[in-house]
Protein backbone atom coordinates (compact mmCIF):
# COMPACT_ATOMS: atom_id res chain seq x y z
CA UNK A 1 0.00 0.00 0.00
CA UNK A 2 2.81 2.42 0.79
CA UNK A 3 4.44 1.66 -2.53
CA UNK A 4 1.20 2.55 -4.33
CA UNK A 5 1.05 5.90 -2.52
CA UNK A 6 4.71 6.60 -3.30
CA UNK A 7 4.11 5.67 -6.92
CA UNK A 8 1.11 8.04 -7.12
CA UNK A 9 3.08 10.87 -5.49
CA UNK A 10 5.97 10.30 -7.89
CA UNK A 11 3.59 10.39 -10.87
CA UNK A 12 2.02 13.63 -9.61
CA UNK A 13 5.44 15.22 -9.08
CA UNK A 14 6.55 14.14 -12.54
CA UNK A 15 3.38 15.66 -14.01
CA UNK A 16 3.95 18.93 -12.15
CA UNK A 17 7.56 19.02 -13.35
CA UNK A 18 6.46 18.34 -16.93
CA UNK A 19 3.85 21.13 -16.75
CA UNK A 20 6.40 23.56 -15.32
CA UNK A 21 8.91 22.78 -18.06
CA UNK A 22 6.38 23.15 -20.87
CA UNK A 23 4.82 26.28 -19.34
CA UNK A 24 7.95 28.22 -18.36
CA UNK A 25 11.25 26.73 -19.51
CA UNK A 26 10.44 26.02 -23.15
CA UNK A 27 8.96 29.51 -23.87
CA UNK A 28 11.95 31.10 -22.08
CA UNK A 29 14.48 29.17 -24.16
CA UNK A 30 12.53 29.89 -27.35
CA UNK A 31 12.52 33.63 -26.63
CA UNK A 32 16.28 33.57 -26.01
CA UNK A 33 16.85 31.71 -29.29
CA UNK A 34 14.53 34.04 -31.23
CA UNK A 35 16.29 37.11 -29.79
CA UNK A 36 19.72 35.76 -30.76
CA UNK A 37 18.47 34.84 -34.23
CA UNK A 38 17.00 38.33 -34.71
CA UNK A 39 20.26 39.89 -33.57
CA UNK A 40 22.24 37.79 -36.06
CA UNK A 41 19.86 38.71 -38.89
CA UNK A 42 20.22 42.40 -38.07
CA UNK A 43 24.03 42.04 -38.12
CA UNK A 44 23.77 40.41 -41.57
CA UNK A 45 21.49 43.18 -42.78
CA UNK A 46 23.95 45.84 -41.63
CA UNK A 47 26.82 44.10 -43.39
CA UNK A 48 24.85 43.64 -46.63
CA UNK A 49 23.69 47.27 -46.59
CA UNK A 50 27.26 48.52 -46.14
CA UNK A 51 28.45 46.25 -48.93
CA UNK A 52 25.72 47.47 -51.27
CA UNK A 53 26.54 51.08 -50.45
CA UNK A 54 30.20 50.51 -51.27
CA UNK A 55 29.63 48.64 -54.53
CA UNK A 56 26.94 50.80 -56.14
CA UNK A 57 26.68 54.44 -57.15
CA UNK A 58 24.62 56.97 -55.25
CA UNK A 59 21.03 57.05 -56.48
CA UNK A 60 20.81 53.31 -57.14
CA UNK A 61 18.63 52.68 -54.09
CA UNK A 62 16.42 50.04 -55.70
CA UNK A 63 19.44 48.14 -57.03
CA UNK A 64 21.07 48.23 -53.61
CA UNK A 65 17.93 47.02 -51.87
CA UNK A 66 17.51 44.21 -54.40
CA UNK A 67 21.09 43.12 -53.75
CA UNK A 68 20.55 43.17 -49.98
CA UNK A 69 17.34 41.14 -50.36
CA UNK A 70 19.06 38.64 -52.65
CA UNK A 71 21.94 38.21 -50.20
CA UNK A 72 19.53 37.69 -47.31
CA UNK A 73 17.50 35.12 -49.25
CA UNK A 74 20.71 33.30 -50.19
CA UNK A 75 21.62 33.29 -46.47
CA UNK A 76 18.30 31.59 -45.71
CA UNK A 77 16.49 34.60 -44.25
CA UNK A 78 12.75 34.82 -44.89
CA UNK A 79 11.86 38.31 -46.09
CA UNK A 80 9.12 39.74 -43.91
CA UNK A 81 7.90 43.30 -43.35
CA UNK A 82 10.02 43.32 -40.19
CA UNK A 83 13.15 42.41 -42.16
CA UNK A 84 12.39 45.12 -44.72
CA UNK A 85 11.97 47.62 -41.88
CA UNK A 86 15.34 46.54 -40.49
CA UNK A 87 16.89 47.14 -43.92
CA UNK A 88 15.45 50.66 -43.97
CA UNK A 89 16.75 51.24 -40.44
CA UNK A 90 20.22 50.03 -41.43
CA UNK A 91 20.23 52.39 -44.44
CA UNK A 92 19.17 55.28 -42.20
CA UNK A 93 21.84 54.41 -39.60
CA UNK A 94 24.53 54.24 -42.27
CA UNK A 95 23.48 57.58 -43.76
CA UNK A 96 23.56 59.10 -40.28
CA UNK A 97 27.05 57.71 -39.61
CA UNK A 98 28.31 59.11 -42.92
CA UNK A 99 26.75 62.49 -42.13
CA UNK A 100 28.43 62.57 -38.70
CA UNK A 101 31.80 61.67 -40.23
CA UNK A 102 31.40 64.41 -42.84
CA UNK A 103 30.63 66.96 -40.13
CA UNK A 104 33.68 65.85 -38.12
CA UNK A 105 35.93 66.17 -41.17
CA UNK A 106 34.61 69.66 -41.94
CA UNK A 107 35.39 70.96 -38.44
Amino acid sequence: MNSEILKSVAEILALILFIAITRYLIPYLKSKYDFQKTENIFDMINAFVKYAEQTHEQGEGEVKKAEVLTNLINAGVKITPRVEAQIEAAVYDLAYEVEMLDEENES
